[in-house]
């Protein structure tokens, strides 16, 4: 609130940056445009406004040469000062000058909202505010509400619902007609609902149920949606904020089991809930402790909550198999644990976030000892002729899901010469659109192999093709290049193969 103590660094800051602009426009341009942007505001602050409009007109200069050679960098910043600029205009009573600016901003936010709607959504209102308010000014009411119901036709229907939403704000300060506000909630609430997206979805719900509240518009003939009508009583809320901020079940536990916890799971709360859980799609922690008391309603909170932190229990021995320091380490923990790899939940949590490569590789050794000794896993893990020898025995069986886990389970296979690439190709068959990179693989393990080897390589392909249908044609292909005169080549090396 100490405007006039602001002002002076304010005014400074452009003295400096005008210097340093001039030796070095290319680093400093844009630091000289945000200095003049802030001091134009810092003087209209000070009711200074002549003098706050010089500093926003070259800002909106510097930020044109600056949008023009960069437009991913500097666009939004040219659209806020375009839209500083306007209200300059406007404060000085400059009605008809303070429109253009206002309208090349929107022009901006729109491009950048279609693109980026979670982004500039917010901006693209604003400026859609600030122009409503230059044409209401002008007395072009009607031409102001078009502008604001164009500026959502190329959005989804959630960002749709966020500008009917600034549209009703707009009318309701500038206009004043209530009925037209309801109208455009209506539509927003519709709309709102049609967003498949959920964080859009639900982004949208929660602008519109702020909206009616705070507008108190007349209530629809058919009512408004409940994620909008239902009252969410203070102190519901502060007790589901008091179980998302415990850590573990065992803590959630503790609270859910708390007398005043009633308000949040039962019948009575059911509404609640179904109000809740629209508005909060995108928060994927609230989700599931409202559907945690779902399920308590229907099961009894103590039996749900035994299962979750028994899940909860499991998670944790699973995480620590994963940071275990050692592969020897690693063999001891499932000693100690014998059912970690039999429970189905094990493999579950890892698929879950199998993204990381160790946790696929974890993952791997889990899906293998389904079918084999955990010890014949480990010694794939850590053997490499080993490895080599389940993968080709896993492609004569045919059985190309375990060649899968084996690949992941072992990265030592993608380094060895010619069965790297080889088993890569057969994988890489697989694939939709994998038939080039899989006789590229093909000829790279060509080159690694001798004749004997790639003759019985090229067997094995042809014995595969007879049992996986799907595939057969591009298998006999791939056999073919290893036994072409153009594979009698000395082998040769090559780097390490990439999972495929």
């Amino acid at each position: 609130g100490r405007r006039d103590e602001a002002l002076e660094p304010s005014q400074e800051a452009v003295t400096i940056y005008q210097l340093l602009a001039e030796a070095n426009p290319g680093a400093y341009l844009p630091d000289l445009a945000m200095s003049l942007n802030n001091l134009g505001i810092r003087l209209s602050e000070l009711g200074r406004r002549d003098e706050a409009l010089e500093p926003s007109q070259e800002a909106v200069t510097i930020y044109q040469l600056l949008a023009e050679a960069n437009p991913g960098a500097y666009l939004p910043n040219l659209a806020a000062s375009l839209n500083n600029l306007g209200i300059r205009h406007s404060e000085l009573g400059r009605r008809d000058e303070a429109l253009e600016p206002s309208q090349e901003a929107v022009a901006i936010y729109r491009r950048l909202a279609e693109a980026n709607p979670g982004a500039y959504l917010p901006d693209l209102a604003m400026s859609l505010n600030n122009l409503g308010i230059r044409l209401s000014e002008l007395g072009r009411r009607e031409e102001a509400v078009a502008v604001f119901q164009a500026a959502g036709e190329e959005l989804d229907a959630g960002p749709r619902a966020e500008l009917d939403v600034a549209l009703a704000r707009w009318r309701a300060r500038e206009a004043g007609l209530v009925g037209d506000v309801t109208r455009d909630l209506i539509r927003a609430a519709s709309r709102a609902d049609d967003e498949e997206h959920p964080q859009r979805g639900a982004r949208a719900r929660r602008a519109v149920r702020t909206a009616v509240m705070e507008l108190e518009p007349d209530d629809p003939p058919a009512g408004w949606p409940g994620w909008i009508a239902e009252p969410l009583p203070d102190e519901t809320v502060a007790l589901l904020n008091r179980v998302l901020a415990q850590t573990s079940w065992v803590e959630r536990a503790v609270v859910l089991r708390l007398p005043e916890a009633q308000s949040v799971f039962g019948p009575s709360a059911r509404p609640v809930r179904a109000a809740l859980a629209p508005l909060y799609s995108d928060n994927p922690a609230i989700v599931h402790v409202l559907e945690v008391l779902d399920a308590a309603e229907e099961q009894g909170l103590d039996t749900v909550l035994d299962a979750l932190q028994a899940d909860e229990k499991h998670q944790t021995l699973v995480y620590g198999w994963l940071e275990t320091p050692t592969w020897t380490a690693s063999r001891r923990y499932l000693r100690s644990h014998p059912g970690l790899l039999t429970d189905p939940r094990t493999v579950e949590i890892l698929a879950a976030i199998a993204a990381d490569p160790v946790v696929q590789q974890h993952l791997a050794i889990a899906r293998l000892s389904a079918s084999m000794p955990i010890d014949t896993v480990y010694d794939i893990v850590l053997d490499a002729p080993d490895a080599v020898e389940a993968a080709l025995a896993a492609i004569e069986r045919a059985d190309l899901d375990q060649l899968a886990e084996i690949w992941f389970a072992a990265p030592s296979l993608s380094r060895s010469p010619f069965v790297g690439p080889y088993v890569a190709a057969v994988l890489t068959a697989r694939q939709v659109g994998g038939d080039d990179q899989a006789r590229e693989l093909v000829r790279m393990a060509a080159e690694q192999g001798d004749q004997e080897t790639r003759r019985a390589a090229a067997a094995r392909l042809s014995a595969l093709a007879e049992r996986v249908p799907d595939i057969t044609e591009l298998l006999l292909d791939l056999a073919g290049l290893l036994t072409t005169p153009d594979a009698d080549t000395p082998p040769a090396t090559t780097e390490p193969v990439s999972s495929p």
